[in-house]
């Protein structure tokens, strides 16, 4: 979408003029760059030696990121759960500005994505048929003039021919932000010109974009290659998205907490389970055998509850009518006894929720992927709203605050903070500061714990999900000693606040994850010193649908502290072997006495205890803070050239 391209891509959403809270399109996609190291040189593989005969048909509905090898050519386009609006299946090729290894195609305007059929044998005097379902938007950025994607032939000759292309037209441009598309069915093409019947076929659907992230999104489904004219009508029943969460307010909770929290709610696990499904033919689809399980993983798997997914007594669940139904099924019988029972002395669990089904009706084996779907909840020594997919990222303006809510089920030790930070198109947040903040029972009370000078660390390596959390682990801020912060059971909030200057993308990023809806009421906002719910910023308190999610944060509980990934970051300055700072306390004038090297390589910062940043220059041997007030002060220490920081707490006393 250009407009924003010329703000630094920030996909805005201000809660009120001065709000300053805003959302920014992500630059890297980790779970592409993860899967994308596994491939060594893997290649279509086509089903004969010319072209493959017809049928194809693909509705992306498989557990990888990367499109069928048996049918597709390149690995560049993102097959997804999570992107797109309303699916009508499980799974969609989603568009963008990233290529296979999950980064940027390199900048500007131009051909991002390539989705290449393997070669197909059209040969024969026979017309043939291509139709497809496509969205703009979805979840993410929305394209807007001139982006478009289009599809193309491939003659006998070997050139391309553009057939069908989809733009978004001036009227229709910058959808309102409460607005998600819907898929639109492509009606079918007509393949009837000889140069495109020859028996090396291909086709393909390219997208021209911003190729700087995950911006100006196109999403495609349900692709389907005929002998004979196809409508919308399909003998196919298809789920369309995955299990509900097993908890009823997480997506994970410390399996531990969970346990002895059961002993006492039962209600903590969910007793229904939320179905989800697309009929695709005109008429009733009866259903056969139908499965819920869940699995428990721990040293070995544990089947603790199978029933029916689709109630039998319920002749709509048996006989469904055409197009999309969802259904409210309850989980019968006393399965929380043995779930809270089986692992007692585990310290981490897996939890496997699959859902499946049959149809009556004869039905292709390609469309039977469809009928099942899994999902796999780790419950080890975190809390999380988040399904570990970031669709956007979300960041506060200078000197705000953002807190999110967690309840706590057992008192323990609060040992570390894991934050997904994407990267962001146009978005140089190395020098963004953040002081992160840990309050108990309520936001208006002094925060139990700050660590002033955060920084953004980009891991690259995954630690615990596919989009690559970093984690900070609770320290002082100057003898680098542990400082957990004891959680007694109840409510407790993790935030930040913005510290540096920052504009438009410049701010330090936070994943959010728009799947979760219900995790929205969990987030508070802080402008001008009075904490708010996010809904307050929204006529009515209503926050749009567009605008729900969770953020992702995630605080880490137990006994030891995890590995932090400060050891991916810039090194930090040995400040008592580097230089001498007195006297402590000071009346407002400081000396800085440095054993080696040149002042004029260091930067010094000044912040008082609420973030904010009050004198900052090149280092010299005095540092005058007459006209700041009696206080503890925190100066900060970057070397120029190394970016090494180091950090010192001061008094000013008079």
């Amino acid at each position: 979408m250009r407009f924003l391209y010329t703000l630094g891509l920030v996909f805005i959403v201000s809660l009120t003029s001065q709000a300053q809270v805003s959302q920014a399109v992500i630059s890297h996609n980790p779970q592409i760059a993860n899967a994308a190291k596994k491939l060594v040189g893997k290649t279509a593989v086509a089903r004969s030696q010319k072209g493959a005969a017809l049928p194809f048909f693909d509705d992306f509905a498989y557990n990888s990121p990367f499109p069928d090898d048996e049918l597709w050519m390149e690995n560049l386009v993102f097959i997804n759960n999570t992107l797109a609006n309303a699916p009508i299946s499980l799974g969609v090729a989603t568009f963008d500005g990233l290529d296979g290894t999950g980064s940027p195609y390199g900048g500007g305007y131009g051909s991002s994505d390539t989705l290449t059929s393997i070669p197909l044998d059209l040969s024969g005097s026979n017309s043939k048929y291509l139709s497809y379902y496509v969205q703009p938007k979805g979840l993410g950025d929305q394209p807007g003039i001139p982006d478009k994607l289009v599809l193309e032939f491939k003659t006998e000759e070997g050139e391309w021919e553009e057939v069908k292309s989809h733009e978004v037209t001036i009227e229709e441009n910058f959808f309102p932000v409460d607005s998600f598309p819907t898929f639109e069915f492509v009606q079918p093409i007509k393949i009837d010109d000889a140069k495109f019947l020859h028996e090396e076929f291909q086709f393909r659907f390219r997208n021209f974009s911003l190729r700087a992230g995950g911006s100006d999104l196109w999403h495609i489904d349900y692709v389907r290659l005929e002998d004979t004219e196809m409508t919308q009508n399909n003998a196919d029943l298809a789920l369309t998205k995955l299990p509900s969460n097993i908890l009823k307010n997480y997506s994970s909770v410390p399996w531990q907490h969970l346990q002895s929290e059961l002993a006492n709610d039962i209600t903590l696990v969910l007793e229904t389970m939320d179905i989800e499904v697309y009929n695709h033919a005109n008429n009733q689809i009866s259903t056969a055998e139908s499965e819920f399980s869940v699995n428990g993983i721990d040293e070995e798997p544990l089947s603790f509850k199978r029933q029916t997914l689709l109630d039998p007594a319920n002749s709509l669940q048996n006989n469904i009518p055409s197009g999309r139904h969802n259904f409210t099924n309850p989980i019968r019988g006393e399965y929380v006894a043995k779930f809270r029972n089986e692992f007692k002395t585990s310290e981490r669990i897996q939890v496997k929720v699959d859902y499946s089904f049959e149809q009556n009706n004869s039905e292709p084996e390609t469309t039977k992927r469809n009928n099942k779907s899994s999902r796999t909840f780790d419950l080890d020594n975190y809390y999380a709203y988040d399904d570990n997919s970031a669709e956007s990222a979300y960041f506060i303006g200078t000197g705000r605050q953002v807190a999110v809510k967690f309840t706590n089920y057992k008192a323990d030790l609060l040992q570390a903070i894991r934050i997904q930070i994407p990267r962001i198109i146009s978005g140089d947040i190395s020098e963004s500061n953040i002081t992160l903040k840990v309050w108990l029972d309520d936001l208006n009370t002094e925060p139990v714990y700050e660590a002033p000078f955060t920084k953004p660390l980009f891991v690259d390596e995954l630690i615990d999900t596919l989009q690559a959390f970093t984690t900070y682990v609770l320290k002082d801020n100057f003898t680098d000693e542990l400082t957990p912060v004891e959680l007694p059971v109840g409510d407790f909030y993790i935030g930040w606040q913005q510290v540096t200057p920052c504009g438009n993308v410049r701010c330090f990023p936070v994943g959010f994850d728009r799947n979760t809806p219900a995790a929205t009421e969990t987030i508070s906002i802080n402008l001008d010193g009075e904490w708010k719910s996010i809904g307050d910023f929204y006529d009515n308190g209503i926050v749009p649908p567009s605008q729900m999610g969770a953020l992702m944060i995630r605080p880490v509980v137990g006994s030891e502290a995890p590995n932090g990934s400060e050891t991916v970051s810039t090194t930090s300055l040995d400040l008592p072997q580097l230089l001498n700072i007195f006297p402590n306390p000071t009346t407002g004038e400081v000396n800085i006495q440095l054993f080696e090297g040149n002042y004029q390589d260091y930067q010094i910062s000044v912040f008082n205890t609420l973030g904010q940043q009050v004198k900052s220059q090149t280092l010299s041997p005095e540092l005058q803070l007459n006209e700041q007030t009696p206080g503890l002060y925190f100066l900060q220490f970057i070397n120029t050239k190394t970016l090494a920081t180091g950090n010192y707490k001061l008094v000013i006393k008079r």
